[in-house]
């Protein structure tokens, strides 16, 4: 609107900004019938105004979504669940995966039950991807087990041991509490 009003030689202020924010932040969520009807009211004939306010919400609406719906957080739904494909039946210590419990912030949980026939029993293991790999996830890791080795509570799964895979992947075996997932 600027541009345009200057090669118009039309003084361009700092109220025509703040009158295009105040316009388009009271059309941005209105139904696109209601959003004609205030348009029509609210630029009251200045098209150059007009036309600025359309320009912002054309952007707008078309960049909702942007992030759920583009190809790469596409390809990275795909490659998790490859990656989590790729664990399953691998053996970590004397434990063999056996399947994805959860997701979160910085690893991915597997059920695994013990394979090397000394006793019987299922754990949880938490890996941290070599996606995540970082000095920084590195120390917040070692902070999360030591934290986690310290905590006895009847409702907090303990941490029984803890390692790196042979790809160099951390790993922490925790006792494996059945439920629901805490957002359910």
């Amino acid at each position: 609107m600027v541009a345009a009003r200057a090669r118009l030689g039309i003084d361009v202020t700092t109220p025509d900004w703040q009158r295009v924010k105040r316009i388009f932040n009271a059309a941005v969520d209105l139904a696109p019938r209601e959003r004609t009807a205030y348009l029509q009211e609210a630029c009251a004939g200045d098209l150059l105004l007009r036309g600025e306010v359309e320009s912002l919400l054309a952007s707008h609406d078309d960049s909702e979504g942007f992030l759920e719906g583009t190809a790469i957080a596409k390809a990275a739904s795909l490659l998790d669940r490859d990656l989590t494909n790729r664990w399953i039946g691998r053996r970590i210590g004397p434990y063999e995966l056996v399947g994805a419990l959860g997701r979160g912030g910085m690893g991915e949980v597997f059920r695994a039950r013990r394979a090397d026939g000394q006793y019987r029993c299922e754990v949880a293991i938490k890996l941290v991807p070599a996606a995540f790999a970082s000095p920084a996830v590195e120390r917040r890791f070692a902070a999360e087990r030591q934290i986690l080795a310290g905590l006895v509570h009847p409702g907090i799964a303990r941490l029984l041991d803890r390692g790196t895979t042979s790809d160099n992947v951390p790993y922490l075996v925790m006792e494996l509490v059945e439920g629901q997932p805490i957002d359910t």
